[in-house]
């Protein structure tokens, strides 16, 4: 592994990934070699990474080493690496659980099943949804509408998960239970 590969692992940051190469191609898919460390901006950085721990089942998260079969190479879209489009480049396998009795393609680190963005530039595009409107967004990261509308979905999605419901601090109950309890009370009084 050279410098510039560990380097870049070290920036990544997922555990149980390695990155095995990076590669740069221009918008037609043409690789090129940088000269003396240099690449023009509207070049493309090609991330390929490899497995350094066992697979893990995307339905229930049990680890399993039964290999199903062998998928062709996939690319996820990436944050932007020093203002270049970045993509990870990763050869997924479809597993055989024995927990769960289900075959499927694995779990990845940074993405979520039958998406083809990172997590992570989910996140991204939709906090800057938040602050404009969904077309710029698309606009500034040469991206397509529905593209960024379904990115900005899934990041709300993977949040609302994390939220646990608020309790109403008088009687334990969720709001929707006191705010209708209050309304019958009020409804009762004036009548």
């Amino acid at each position: 592994m050279s410098q510039r590969t560990k380097i870049v692992a070290e920036i990544w940051g997922y555990r149980g990934w390695n990155v095995t190469s990076i590669t740069y191609e221009r918008s037609d898919g043409t690789p090129i070699t940088p000269v003396g460390g240099f690449v023009s901006a509207d070049v493309r950085v090609v991330i390929h990474v490899e497995r350094r721990w066992t697979s893990r089942c995307a339905h229930c998260g049990a680890i399993t080493g039964k290999v199903h079969e062998r998928l062709g190479a996939r690319r996820w879209r990436d944050l932007p690496w020093a203002g270049r489009v970045a993509e990870i480049e990763y050869a997924p396998v479809r597993v055989a659980c024995t927990r769960c009795r289900t075959t499927g393609v694995e779990r990845l680190a940074w993405a979520d099943p039958y998406q083809r963005q990172t997590q992570r530039l989910q996140q991204h595009l939709a906090l800057q949804a938040a602050s404009m409107p969904v077309t710029h967004v698309a606009a500034l990261n040469g991206l397509d509408w529905g593209t960024v509308h379904r990115a900005e979905h899934a990041a709300l999605e993977r949040w609302d998960k994390t939220r646990t419901p608020r309790r109403c601090a008088t009687s334990g109950s969720t709001r929707s239970t006191w705010a209708a309890a209050t309304s019958s009370r009020t409804t009762s009084s004036r009548s």
